[in-house]
């Protein structure tokens, strides 16, 4: 499930599901001067899934493999909402940070109680990455503001990607991050925002200055019951299997990313 709590055929989905919030188990698969590689399983509670994580390092590469397998595990079909929960924040984004990627369009989330300020103009569908601002100028989403100079919170989300990547660099230090992933099953990422230490009360206490570049299967962050409406959640038949390999790569020397690849090289 991804955003808010949901009910669906009598199951309980919290805030983006429980596979966050419950034990793991692992097993060391390889220990070796080649290669070091531990698999990590889990069952959720509340729904038939089963998840295995491979994750895998090899020595002189700052590159993280990421194998999965995702297992339906019940009698019948069923919607489901994946995604990768990776997030940014200082020291890295202090002096603000660019993004890269081969999105087309940008999608910016309705308005929301108690979600203000907001960078973008709620609702407003445009091309990546220059949106209009609530007050009718524009803004270049690809550019994240050095702490203390915004404070404003935002959720959207990068469409009709086409590639499976993303970077995020800190041009002055330049430092930064990259992903590549399967668009064919990560058709979006999403963009969200708390800058500025603006947002208040639990969990964020005034203490935050975040970035988060989310690749999933589905949006908006409503959860799974309006990913199922709008025909964007991904649909598991019973007993049936997908497998998915994700590249995270660590840089250094650049300002900006033409292209992540699945081997982790940085173009």
């Amino acid at each position: 499930n991804g955003g808010p709590y949901v009910t669906y055929k009598g199951a309980e989905l919290g805030q983006h599901g429980e596979i966050s919030l419950i034990p793991w188990e692992y097993a060391l698969i390889e220990d070796s001067p080649e290669r070091v590689a531990v698999r990590l399983w889990v069952r959720p509670i509340r729904t038939p899934f089963f998840l295995e994580k491979t994750l895998s390092l090899e020595p002189g590469r700052a590159v993280l493999m990421i194998e999965e397998c995702l297992t339906n595990e019940s009698g019948e079909q069923l919607p489901l909402m994946w995604g990768q929960h990776i997030a940014f924040g200082r020291p890295f984004l202090e002096e603000g940070a660019v993004i890269d990627a081969p999105a087309r369009r940008f999608i910016v989330h309705e308005a929301m109680p108690d979600y203000e300020p907001r960078r973008f103009q709620p609702g407003i569908s445009a091309g990546w990455p220059h949106t209009p601002t609530p007050d009718g100028d524009q803004a270049d989403a690809s550019q994240i503001p050095a702490f203390g100079s915004v404070q404003a919170q935002e959720m959207a989300y990068l469409a009709d990607l086409a590639d499976g990547w993303y970077a995020i660099t800190n041009p002055t230090r330049k430092i930064g991050f990259g992903l590549h992933f399967d668009s064919n099953l990560y058709r979006y990422i999403w963009y969200w925002q708390q800058l500025g230490n603006v947002a208040q009360g639990y969990p964020w206490w005034s203490r935050t200055h975040t970035t988060a570049l989310e690749p999933w299967t589905s949006y908006p962050t409503n959860g799974l019951t309006e990913a199922i409406a709008n025909g964007s959640a991904l649909q598991l038949a019973s007993g049936q299997q997908i497998q998915t390999r994700l590249c995270a790569v660590a840089y250094e020397g650049l300002e900006r990313v033409a292209q992540v690849t699945a081997q982790g090289e940085i173009i």
